[in-house]
C-alpha cells in the first residue's frame, strides 16, 4: 500500500519551511542559517556531479537527493522569517516627530479606538485613542505626533502573550493618544483598502437595522468576517458547544461561498464556457477573501480551491494533501509568523487529520442507505475535527468541547441556509433598504441556530473547563497523532514502540503539574486599572480588588483562565464587603491579613482612617491609584514593611511617587516596571 506522503512530494519543502521558521523563533541567529543554507546549496551542487560520474555512487546517494531540498527550504524559513520580523526603532529619535501613516483596521472600544497602522518609514503600530474621530477609517492616511512605546505585557501568571500575538503581526510599538490629536489627511486607493471600506458601510448599514442585536452582530461575522461585535457570552456558549469556528469566516464559509457562486454562475456550461465559470468563481473567492481580510483559514480555503480549479481548467488532477500544503508554503512565505496563529493552527490541523483519517473510518463503515450514510460522514468528519483539535484548543482555550460532533450534526446543515438568506438580505439591503419579511426570517434562522447552540452548552456534559495543558504536552500529543496517522498507512513495529514511548511521555507531562503545582499562594498582580490581590488555597480562590468597585469574577476568570486551570482554582470569590472573613484570611477594609501576611491598602478614603500618631504592624503597604497624599509619613506608619506600587497607577503619578519614596529612602517594589508580586506559593 502506497503511503499518501508518497502523493505530495511538497512536503519536502513544506515541513522544513514551517521548521525553519520555526527555528528562528527560538533561536534567531542569521550565522546558523547561513551554515545550513550552505550545506544545502553544496550538497545540490556537487550530488549531481557525483552521481553523474558513478554510477555506483548514483545509486548509494539517490535517497539522500531530498536532503539538500529540506536544508535549503530550512534555512529559507529562518531567512524569511528574519525579513518579516518588526524592526527596532530608536524612540529618542523617533518620539516628538510628526509620523505618516494609513489605517489598516478600527475598532470602537468602550473608551474610544483601537487602531493598526502602517507608519511611513517605521512600520505597524498599534494607535489607541481616547474619544472618537469620525474622520478616522480604514484606509485613511493620517498624521499625529509619535510617543511611541514598546508593547509589553502585564507578566501575570500563565497570561495570554499579548506582545508576541502583536509581534506576529509585525507590530512591536504602541501608542495612546487623543482621538483630536489624529488629523486625517487624505485617503488611499489602493483596491484592498476600497474593498475593506465598502465592508465598513455595509456594517454600518446593517448595524442600522430592525434586526436583533445578536443577530445582526452574527450576520457581520460570518458574511463580513468581522467577529468584533460578537459578545462575551455568545462567544463562550458556541466555544462550549464546540461550533466557535462559525463565528469567523472561514473555510466551512468558504466551501458555501464557492457552492452558491458555482450554482450562480451554471447557465455558462449551456454556453461551453465551464472553464470560464471556473475562472469567475477564483476570481470572486479572491477577492471575498480580501474583502473578509484575508484571514489564515480564509487563505488556506482560498488557496486549495484555486489549486483545484486551476487543476480542472487544465484538466490536471490535483492531491488534496499538495494543495493544502501548498497553501500553507505560500501564507508562510509571505507571512512566517502566521505559523504561529491560532487559525491557521486549528485550520490546517483540522483540514489534514480529515484528509488523512476520514477516507480510512470510510472504509470500514459502508452504509448503503443515503440519509444515514450522510449522518455517519457528518459524525465522522466531525468527530475526526474535534478529536484533532482537542490539543490545540486545551493549550489555547483551556476548555475541551464533548459534544461538537452532535452540534456540527444539527447547525452545520442549517448554516447554508442561513448564509443565502443573509446574503440576499445584504444585496437587498444595499439596493433599496430594509426589506422586513426578510429581516423576520434572519431573526428566525439566528434563534433557532443560537437555540440549538445554548441548549447544548449548557447541558453539563457538553465541555471540560479550566483544562491546563502546557506547550512540552501539546506538542507530544500532536506529535503522537501524526505517529498514529503514520501507523495506519504504514503498519511498522518501530511505530508502536514509539507510540507507547510518547504516551508514556505524555502522561507524564499531562500530570507533572497536577502533582507539582502549588496548592497555596498570594499574589499582587498587575493589571492597567485596578490593583487585584489574588490569593487562593486548595481549589478555591479569593479575589481582592479595593480601588476597582466594577471588577467582575466573570471577568478575572476570563483574563486570567490559564492561571486559574494550572492552579486548579475552581471556585473564585469576589471580597467586596468591609469585613469578609474566608480560609486563610480576613479582611477588614483597609487592613488584611492573609496567608499570615499582614496588608494595608492605601486609597484616598481609607488613607484618612490611619492616624499619623499611631504605628501599624504591617508586612506589605499596597499604593493604589486612589493614593494622591505624601509619602513622608509611611517609615513612621509601617516600619520597615515592603512598599507596593499598583500597576494601576497612571505613569505621571506614578513617577511622582518613585521620586517621593527615594527622596525620603523608602525601598519599594513597582508592579508596573517589574510585574506581579508573588508573596507567598507554597
Amino acid at each position: 500500500m502506497h503511503s499518501p506522503l508518497s502523493r505530495i512530494p511538497i512536503i519536502r519543502i513544506a515541513l522544513p519551511f514551517a521548521l525553519g521558521i520555526l527555528a528562528w523563533q527560538l533561536v534567531p541567529n542569521l550565522i546558523i542559517a547561513g551554515i545550513i543554507s550552505a550545506i544545502g546549496v553544496a550538497l545540490a551542487v556537487f550530488m549531481p556531479i557525483a552521481a553523474k560520474n558513478s554510477p555506483a555512487i548514483s545509486y548509494k546517494i539517490l535517497p539522500w537527493h531530498s536532503l539538500y531540498i529540506c536544508l535549503i527550504s530550512f534555512s529559507l524559513g529562518a531567512f524569511s522569517t528574519y525579513l518579516h520580523s518588526p524592526a527596532a526603532v530608536d524612540l529618542d529619535t523617533v518620539n516628538g516627530k510628526v509620523l505618516l501613516g494609513t489605517v489598516e483596521s478600527v475598532e470602537i472600544t468602550k473608551s474610544g479606538m483601537a487602531m493598526f497602522v502602517t507608519t511611513d518609514g517605521i512600520g505597524n503600530i498599534r494607535l489607541s485613542a481616547r474619544g472618537y474621530n469620525a474622520d478616522l477609517k480604514i484606509g485613511s492616511r493620517i498624521a499625529f505626533r509619535a510617543e511611541l512605546r514598546e508593547i509589553t505585557n502585564l507578566g501575570n501568571p500563565f497570561e495570554f502573550d499579548y506582545k508576541q500575538y502583536l509581534y506576529n503581526q509585525g507590530i512591536k510599538y504602541s501608542q495612546h493618544t487623543d482621538a483630536k490629536k489624529i488629523v486625517a489627511v487624505g485617503e488611499t486607493s489602493s483596491f484592498k483598502h476600497r474593498l475593506q471600506h465598502i465592508r465598513q458601510v455595509i456594517e454600518q448599514l446593517i448595524l442600522s437595522t430592525r434586526l436583533g442585536a445578536e443577530a445582526k452582530h452574527f450576520v457581520i461575522a460570518i458574511i463580513l468576517g468581522n467577529n468584533d461585535y460578537i459578545s462575551t457570552d455568545m462567544r463562550d456558549a458556541f466555544s462550549n458547544a464546540g461550533v466557535a469556528h462559525i463565528l469567523a469566516v472561514s473555510g466551512l464559509h468558504i466551501g458555501i461561498i464557492v457552492l452558491l457562486i458555482w450554482w450562480f454562475l451554471f447557465p455558462l456550461d449551456y454556453f461551453m464556457l465551464r472553464r470560464l465559470r471556473l475562472v469567475i468563481t477564483i476570481v470572486l473567492i479572491a477577492l471575498y477573501a480580501v474583502f473578509t481580510g484575508m484571514s489564515a483559514s480564509v487563505l488556506r480555503a482560498s488557496i486549495m480551491v484555486t489549486f483545484s480549479f486551476i487543476g480542472i481548467i487544465f484538466s490536471h488532477r490535483n492531491s488534496s494533501g499538495n494543495a493544502l500544503l501548498l497553501a500553507a508554503l505560500l501564507i508562510l512565505f509571505f507571512s512566517p509568523y502566521s505559523l504561529f496563529d491560532i487559525g491557521f493552527q486549528l485550520s490546517f490541523t483540522t483540514v489534514a487529520a480529515l484528509l488523512i483519517a476520514v477516507p480510512k473510518i470510510r472504509d470500514k463503515f459502508q452504509i448503503k442507505n443515503k440519509i444515514l450514510d450522510y449522518v455517519a460522514s457528518s459524525l465522522i468528519v466531525s468527530f475526526v475535527a474535534m478529536v484533532s483539535t482537542s490539543a490545540i484548543t486545551a493549550y489555547y482555550f483551556h476548555s475541551i468541547p464533548l459534544l461538537s460532533f452532535i452540534t456540527n450534526l444539527i447547525v452545520l446543515p442549517v448554516l447554508p441556509v442561513f448564509m443565502v438568506s443573509a446574503i440576499i438580505y445584504i444585496v437587498i439591503l444595499c439596493a433599496i433598504g430594509e426589506f422586513d419579511i426578510v429581516s423576520r426570517i434572519i431573526d428566525y434562522e439566528f434563534d433557532v441556530i443560537n437555540a440549538i447552540v445554548n441548549f447544548i452548552s449548557n447541558m453539563g456534559l457538553s465541555h471540560i473547563d479550566f483544562v491546563y495543558v502546557s506547550p512540552l504536552s501539546t506538542m507530544l500529543l500532536l506529535t503522537l497523532a501524526a505517529v498514529f496517522c503514520l501507523w495506519v498507512y504504514y503498519r511498522k513495529r518501530v511505530m508502536v514502540y514509539s507510540m507507547a514511548v510518547l504516551s508514556a511521555a505524555t502522561i507524564l507531562s499531562l500530570t507533572h503539574h497536577l502533582i507539582f503545582a502549588p496548592r497555596e499562594g498570594l499574589m499582587m498582580l498587575n493589571s492597567y486599572n485596578s490593583t487585584p490581590i489574588f490569593y487562593f488555597n486548595h481549589g478555591n480562590g479569593y479575589l481582592w480588588c479595593p480601588d476597582d468597585d466594577e471588577m467582575e469574577a466573570a471577568t478575572f476568570r476570563r483574563r486570567n483562565k490559564g492561571m486559574l486551570s494550572y492552579y486548579g482554582i475552581s471556585d473564585l470569590q469576589l471580597i467586596r464587603q468591609d469585613t469578609t472573613s474566608f480560609e486563610g484570611g480576613k479582611v477588614i477594609y483597609p487592613f488584611a491579613s492573609i496567608c499570615g501576611k499582614n496588608i494595608v491598602v492605601l486609597t484616598s478614603s481609607h488613607w484618612n482612617r490611619l492616624h499619623v500618631s499611631s504605628s501599624y504592624d504591617m508586612d506589605y503597604v499596597v499604593v493604589t491609584k486612589r493614593y494622591y497624599s505624601a509619602t513622608r509619613n509611611f517609615k513612621h506608619l509601617f516600619g520597615n514593611a515592603q512598599v507596593v506600587l499598583s500597576g494601576g497607577i497612571y505613569s505621571k503619578r506614578h513617577d511622582a511617587l518613585v521620586e517621593q519614596l527615594r527622596a525620603d529612602s523608602i525601598g519599594y517594589y513597582s508592579v508596573k516596571e517589574s510585574g506581579p508580586l508573588t508573596v507567598v506559593l507554597r
